[in-house]
């Protein structure tokens, strides 16, 4: 109330995160954070909307020591070791995500370098690697399947040398923001699982 008047209600499709609302559930080790109220349902529709739109490609390598790779979508800063700020090669709707999501949950690295989507049908493994060998760098991976449970698997795992320090359950729409220079891997998914893990991806910089 204000003056006496009531103000006006924001529609729930307006809502964007802010630091208030956007408090990380887990605080993992190594600057590891997760976050479950970030990517709203009207951001996931255009996150959706531009994989349907853009299309799938198999074959993106997570390990280059490995042979085996993944499928794949390249939004913006399509090189792998890329250093230079990519926001112009988004569309508008990822444009506005990044904005958005970038203050609350980056705010240390506000350069955009690379966006992308990775998938995982059943039989396709992630392996171990790191996404940028500076340690300023930082990642954050959003989950877009549906109803995911336990018994589908699909964790995505942290690795101190040979041990698995952090393990982090892929939930709808959660977003799990790391230091990229940390050792980690998207396991398979489990053969009760009836979808393809899909996860959407922003890498920045400082």
């Amino acid at each position: 109330m204000v003056g006496g008047e009531r103000e006006p209600e924001q529609h729930p499709l307006q809502h964007e995160p802010s630091h208030d609302d956007a408090g990380a559930v887990i605080l993992g080790p190594a600057g590891i954070r997760v976050y479950d109220d970030v990517i709203s349902r009207p951001m996931f529709d255009e996150i959706a909307l531009a994989i349907r739109m853009r299309g799938w490609s198999y074959g993106w390598k997570s390990n280059t020591e490995l042979p085996f790779g993944h499928w794949n979508i390249s939004f913006g800063g399509r090189k792998r070791a890329n250093r230079s700020p990519c926001i112009d090669e988004l569309s508008d709707p990822l444009r506005a995500i990044w904005t958005a999501v970038q203050p609350v949950v980056m705010p240390e690295t506000p350069t955009l370098i690379r966006c992308y989507a990775n998938a995982h049908t059943f039989g396709i493994e992630g392996h171990v690697h790191v996404d940028s060998a500076v340690k300023t760098d930082q990642t954050a991976v959003t989950y877009l399947v549906e109803n995911c449970t336990r018994d589908w698997a699909g964790e995505l795992l942290f690795f101190n040398e040979d041990e698995v320090m952090f393990a982090v359950t892929p939930k709808f729409l959660r977003t799990v923001v790391f230091p990229s220079h940390l050792p980690h891997a998207a396991r398979a998914i489990s053969r009760l699982c009836p979808f393809t893990r899909e996860c959407f991806v922003f890498k920045a910089a400082t």
